[in-house]
């Protein structure tokens, strides 16, 4: 309207623009390292919030056809121009340190599973009124974290929300890492004379899954496996399912219907990474 004359001009370029996005995406340009800073900077805004289970599908105009952009592939694109990436990072640390710089600045150190200790920015009146006096205690987490090409941290870029747990979700939580601590003490040969001693490898995958699913724990049963792995076992739905984390890291996911004759048959995943935690949702959201 403000362009008069130009509309067809202006609508040939967004949708030659919006087919370059969609190329980009799908991985037909082949240019991701020779993008930008300033397409690099916008790309590292778009879609900075997606979970480990969620996707972005774009159309393709010309053919019909729908292109997903989820976690991983955002990470290939920024990555394949810079050394660093931002991501949302959810779950569940040990409060081991505040600190009010002024009034307007403060931060808290959190022991996390992933990333080891993180600091953590926090409104001073929030640290007062609700981290004070919580040390030891475990804070929920979702931030907006950069990493390097090697997923190792770098710093906190945003914060979603922090809270420390409550207290049935703490004891919960409690509960499955005494259990895990029973299952580190277990010498090789607990099974009557068999049975290999559990790797850091399992405890590794069990913790991660404890910290990134916490609402299960109340229901969550742990047992050690005779090939030196954890066994997690629990009743959802009228279904009983079992997660089961090899002696090298891998998991099993699988289940039964109680009171009938459904089977969930066994899916093998590498850790607990994205492809694995978006398939025990859709599960939980479909028959748990």
């Amino acid at each position: 309207m403000n362009l008069p004359g130009f509309a067809a001009e202006i609508e040939q370029i967004v949708e030659s623009a919006y087919g370059d996005v969609v190329a980009l995406i799908e991985g037909r340009s082949g240019r991701e390292s020779a993008l930008s800073s300033e397409k690099v900077r916008a790309l590292n805004r778009f879609g900075a919030g997606l979970r480990e289970n969620e996707k972005i599908e774009i159309p393709d105009r010309t053919s019909g056809k729908v292109v997903s952009f989820d976690a991983n592939r955002r990470k290939q694109l920024i990555m394949g121009a810079r050394e660093t990436y931002q991501t949302r990072f959810e779950g569940i640390g040990e409060l081991i340190g505040t600190r009010i710089k002024n009034e307007y600045e403060g931060s808290i150190t959190v022991r996390t599973a992933e990333h080891d200790d993180i600091d953590i920015p926090v409104d001073p009146r929030q640290i007062k009124e609700e981290f004070d006096g919580s040390l030891k205690q475990d804070v929920q987490f979702e931030l907006l974290v950069e990493l390097d090409s090697q997923d190792r941290f770098r710093r906190v870029a945003d914060v979603f929300e922090i809270a420390v747990v409550d207290s049935e979700l703490g004891a919960a939580l409690s509960r499955c890492r005494v259990r895990l601590d029973e299952l580190r003490a277990l010498s090789a040969g607990w099974h009557d004379g068999s049975g290999l001693q559990i790797t850091d490898s399992a405890l590794k995958a069990a913790e991660l899954f404890l910290a990134k699913r916490t609402s299960y724990c109340a229901v969550l049963r742990l047992f050690p496996t005779e090939a030196g792995g954890i066994l997690v076992d629990f009743e959802r739905g009228g279904w009983d399912y079992s997660v089961e984390f090899s002696a090298a890291g891998g998991v099993e996911f699988y289940g039964i219907e109680i009171d009938g004759s459904g089977e969930l048959e066994p899916k093998e995943f590498d850790f607990v990474d994205q492809d694995f935690l978006s398939a025990f949702d859709s599960r939980m959201s479909t028959n748990g």
